[in-house]
């Protein structure tokens, strides 16, 4: 699942910040390069609320010039419209919007 956070000012010429939430495992292979110590403490959080029987989450972020966002967006409505092969299209499209920075990982979902 993705989130959007979208700012509609005059002449705003900030670039859109994507988030990007969902399981450890696929947050990681999106991930930049770099905060190895971070990524490593983070996984071991990880690792112990799964061994308490707690679901996770893991968000992370991406700047993307307004540009680079409208051809990306266009490209990830098609690829979630798409009726064949639509998980698929969507990890091309997720490729394509190239590696995201670390904002939290490890965020416990707790369930009523």
């Amino acid at each position: 699942m993705d989130i959007q956070l979208e700012f509609e000012l005059e002449n705003d010429t900030r670039p859109e910040t994507y988030f990007l939430q969902g399981a450890d495992t696929v947050i990681y292979e999106r991930l930049a390069v770099g905060n190895d110590d971070l990524k490593k403490v983070t996984r071991a959080h990880l690792e112990q609320f799964g061994s308490a029987g707690l679901r996770t989450l893991c968000l992370a972020y991406r700047d993307l010039s307004p540009e680079t966002y409208e051809s990306w967006n266009e490209k990830f409505i098609q690829a979630k419209s798409s009726l064949r092969d639509r998980e698929t299209k969507l990890d091309e499209v997720y490729i394509l919007s190239g590696h995201f920075c670390l904002v939290l990982m490890g965020g416990v979902v707790f369930y009523k």
